[in-house]
Protein backbone atom coordinates (compact mmCIF):
# COMPACT_ATOMS: atom_id res chain seq x y z
CA UNK A 1 0.00 0.00 0.00
CA UNK A 2 1.41 3.21 -0.69
CA UNK A 3 0.55 5.91 1.18
CA UNK A 4 0.94 9.82 -0.59
CA UNK A 5 -0.92 12.11 1.98
CA UNK A 6 -2.34 12.04 5.35
CA UNK A 7 -4.22 15.54 6.50
CA UNK A 8 -6.75 15.72 9.58
CA UNK A 9 -8.82 18.76 9.33
CA UNK A 10 -10.80 19.72 12.41
CA UNK A 11 -13.67 22.31 12.81
CA UNK A 12 -15.03 23.77 15.99
CA UNK A 13 -18.69 22.91 14.83
CA UNK A 14 -19.78 21.12 12.14
CA UNK A 15 -21.00 23.94 9.90
CA UNK A 16 -19.73 25.30 6.54
CA UNK A 17 -19.43 28.45 7.59
CA UNK A 18 -16.64 27.51 9.94
CA UNK A 19 -13.08 27.38 8.54
CA UNK A 20 -11.53 23.86 8.69
CA UNK A 21 -7.97 24.10 10.78
CA UNK A 22 -5.08 21.73 9.38
CA UNK A 23 -3.77 20.42 12.57
CA UNK A 24 -1.43 17.18 11.63
CA UNK A 25 0.24 16.41 8.35
CA UNK A 26 1.46 13.08 7.84
CA UNK A 27 3.59 12.83 4.33
CA UNK A 28 6.93 12.78 2.63
CA UNK A 29 10.20 11.80 4.49
CA UNK A 30 8.36 12.57 8.03
CA UNK A 31 5.03 10.07 7.68
CA UNK A 32 7.05 7.28 9.60
CA UNK A 33 7.75 10.05 12.43
CA UNK A 34 8.38 7.41 15.86
CA UNK A 35 6.30 10.16 17.88
CA UNK A 36 2.85 9.76 15.57
CA UNK A 37 2.77 5.94 15.24
CA UNK A 38 2.80 2.38 17.27
CA UNK A 39 4.16 -0.44 15.43
CA UNK A 40 2.61 -3.34 16.88
CA UNK A 41 4.42 -6.43 17.42
CA UNK A 42 3.69 -10.28 17.37
CA UNK A 43 1.19 -12.60 15.83
CA UNK A 44 -1.73 -11.82 14.56
CA UNK A 45 -4.52 -12.83 17.28
CA UNK A 46 -7.21 -10.39 16.46
CA UNK A 47 -8.04 -12.24 13.21
CA UNK A 48 -6.07 -15.64 13.01
CA UNK A 49 -4.26 -14.68 10.23
CA UNK A 50 -0.95 -16.03 9.36
CA UNK A 51 1.26 -12.80 9.72
CA UNK A 52 3.64 -11.84 12.37
CA UNK A 53 3.79 -7.98 12.70
CA UNK A 54 7.38 -6.66 12.99
CA UNK A 55 8.76 -3.51 14.54
CA UNK A 56 9.42 -0.21 13.14
CA UNK A 57 12.96 -1.42 12.88
CA UNK A 58 12.47 -4.77 11.42
CA UNK A 59 10.30 -3.10 9.37
CA UNK A 60 12.41 -0.61 7.56
CA UNK A 61 15.38 -2.94 7.48
CA UNK A 62 13.07 -5.64 5.68
CA UNK A 63 12.15 -2.48 3.32
CA UNK A 64 7.83 -3.70 4.69
CA UNK A 65 7.72 0.55 5.71
CA UNK A 66 9.78 3.26 3.99
CA UNK A 67 9.27 6.46 1.84
CA UNK A 68 10.16 5.92 -1.72
CA UNK A 69 11.94 8.20 -4.07
CA UNK A 70 9.05 10.12 -5.12
CA UNK A 71 7.98 10.47 -1.39
CA UNK A 72 5.66 7.94 -1.08
CA UNK A 73 5.13 6.30 2.14
CA UNK A 74 4.86 2.38 1.73
CA UNK A 75 3.40 -0.55 4.55
CA UNK A 76 3.66 -3.74 2.59
CA UNK A 77 3.97 -7.27 3.64
CA UNK A 78 6.39 -9.66 2.79
CA UNK A 79 5.47 -11.35 -0.32
CA UNK A 80 8.89 -12.65 -1.07
CA UNK A 81 9.93 -15.11 1.38
CA UNK A 82 8.40 -18.71 1.48
CA UNK A 83 7.21 -19.77 4.54
CA UNK A 84 6.37 -23.32 5.26
CA UNK A 85 2.73 -24.25 5.42
CA UNK A 86 1.30 -22.52 8.30
CA UNK A 87 4.27 -20.43 8.47
CA UNK A 88 3.60 -16.31 9.52
CA UNK A 89 4.82 -13.90 7.30
CA UNK A 90 6.33 -10.40 7.99
CA UNK A 91 3.75 -7.90 7.74
CA UNK A 92 3.47 -4.24 9.17
CA UNK A 93 0.79 -2.86 10.95
CA UNK A 94 0.67 0.77 12.28
CA UNK A 95 -1.89 2.60 14.83
CA UNK A 96 -1.55 6.06 15.37
CA UNK A 97 -1.12 8.17 18.56
CA UNK A 98 -3.29 10.81 18.66
CA UNK A 99 -6.53 10.82 18.75
CA UNK A 100 -9.54 13.56 17.34
CA UNK A 101 -13.27 14.51 18.19
CA UNK A 102 -16.63 14.92 16.73
CA UNK A 103 -15.95 16.87 13.42
CA UNK A 104 -12.84 15.56 12.17
CA UNK A 105 -11.97 15.52 8.91
CA UNK A 106 -9.59 13.01 7.47
CA UNK A 107 -8.23 13.50 4.12
CA UNK A 108 -5.83 10.47 2.45
CA UNK A 109 -4.22 9.56 -0.83
CA UNK A 110 -3.63 5.88 -1.25
CA UNK A 111 -2.52 3.92 -4.34
CA UNK A 112 -2.14 0.37 -3.82
CA UNK A 113 0.49 -1.69 -5.92
CA UNK A 114 4.40 -2.16 -6.05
Amino acid sequence: MLLSTLLLATSPFLSLTNAWTLSKTHAGSDFFNEADWTFITGTDASTGGYVEYISQASAKADNLAYVDTDGRAIIAIDDTTRTKLGGLRNSVRIEGTATYGVGTLVIADFTHGK
